[in-house]
């Protein structure tokens, strides 16, 4: 069976209970995970529990880029086994960024290492490399993140020409 896992919008707590809902619908080895992510990211505390539950999964993993996969997305992103894009989608690793009123101190440090670390893991670059890139917190486009490794195809076209499709998918549809 394909599950279907849109992640829409803020990554928070319902999110991470949405996804555990999904995920315990895996019964079999033959059934699938099949993400689509477009969001400018969320809670720190949330990532970190989707990450744990999807790289663990012993099942075939598969994730769509939307038009926007930043911050923690990117990190949940990484987390999929097979990660596709579109010409057009963009990606965003920085480091973590602490609420509002509240300094950068070590923590916000040690989160940012293991992360990265979780993430050099399944990329193509490392972890000093990757640390780089999330200091300079720039955009990226589908080129550049399958440059590092984060994404592994890039779909020819537009996410705005497929997501539906994506998001409604029938068992046995690839793109």
């Amino acid at each position: 069976m394909d599950i279907l896992l849109p992640i829409i919008g803020p990554i928070s707590p319902k999110t991470e209970d949405l996804i555990t809902k999904k995920i315990e619908l895996v019964k079999r080895p033959e059934d699938k995970i099949i993400g689509y992510i477009s969001t400018h990211g969320g809670e720190a505390n949330a990532t970190s529990g989707i990450i744990e539950k999807i790289s663990i999964l012993p099942i075939e993993t598969i994730v769509y880029a939307g038009n926007i996969v930043y911050s923690s997305g990117s990190v949940i992103f990484s987390s999929f086994k097979k990660r596709k894009a579109f010409e057009d989608s963009k990606f965003l690793i920085h480091e973590s960024i602490p609420p509002k009123g509240m300094a950068r101190t070590k923590i916000f440090e040690d989160y940012d290492a293991q992360i990265w670390s979780f993430m050099a893991e399944r990329l193509k670059i490392s972890f000093v490399e990757l640390k780089r890139i999330a200091k300079a917190g720039e955009k990226m486009s589908a080129k550049q993140a399958y440059d590092i490794g984060l994404v592994n195809q890039i779909i020819s076209g537009s996410w705005r020409d497929s997501y539906k499709k994506i998001i409604t998918q029938k068992p046995g549809l690839t793109l």
